[in-house]
């Protein structure tokens, strides 16, 4: 699967088509990558086509429909999220080849934490209030979320501050790595001891019941 991911904060006439357009950049960048690996016909590369799925997808902070007027507003507002694939048109038949673009907008999504009842629209809200928030809200759940939030604590912390913290987390680590490899060498240096010990241990019997046997 190839992913691109795009966060636009200013509007754009046919962002749509232009999200169409990188799609299938990631498309023929697979063409590329996979010659090498397929079949050589007529003394060139052969492509079987069969490329990986494409996802695009597009965090926005504009309205991307601007739909008509005599559209129901509301049900237009409360859509925040789209999803796009390439289908017949009467069946609805996926073509299959697993393009999907994936458009967010940010505009539209107005929901407060306690109302985010699932983890995507957790990490929705937080996109969007992040930056006004001074600590980690108790609501948020989702680990890799609040491990989020500790990344962007360190990223708004003061140049000089910032490089402290980062010595500091280094020195730590390099303290965590030299004890590991004491840890493993001592393990080793016992399973060697102990494979010995238990070999003599071995022949001594075995001596004893072949005497006796003898």
């Amino acid at each position: 699967v190839r992913f691109l991911v795009e966060m636009q904060n200013w509007s754009q006439r046919h962002f749509n088509k232009r999200a169409v357009f990188y799609s299938t950049y990631a498309i023929q960048d697979q063409a590329a990558k996979e010659r090498k690996h397929q079949i050589k016909t007529l003394g060139k590369d052969r492509w079987d086509y069969n490329y990986a799925p494409v996802y695009v997808v597009c965090f926005l902070s504009f309205d991307m429909r601007r739909p008509p007027r005599e559209l129901e507003k509301i049900r237009q507002e409360d859509r925040y999220l789209s999803l796009y694939k390439y289908k017949e048109i009467e069946t609805e038949e996926e073509l299959g080849d697993g393009t999907t673009l994936v458009f967010v907008e940010m505009l539209k999504f107005r929901k407060g934490l306690s109302d985010c009842r699932t983890s995507r629209e957790q990490w929705l809200h937080s996109m969007k209030n992040m930056s006004i928030q001074l600590e980690v809200p108790e609501e948020i759940t989702d680990p890799h979320l609040r491990e989020v939030y500790g990344k962007a604590e360190i990223a708004a912390m003061p140049h000089d501050k910032r490089i402290t913290y980062i010595s500091q987390v280094m020195s730590r680590n390099d303290e965590l790595n030299s004890r590991a490899e004491m840890l493993e060498e001592a393990l080793a240096e016992g399973r060697v001891k102990g494979i010995a010990e238990g070999r003599e241990i071995g022949l001594e019997i075995g001596r004893e019941e072949g005497l006796e046997e003898g």
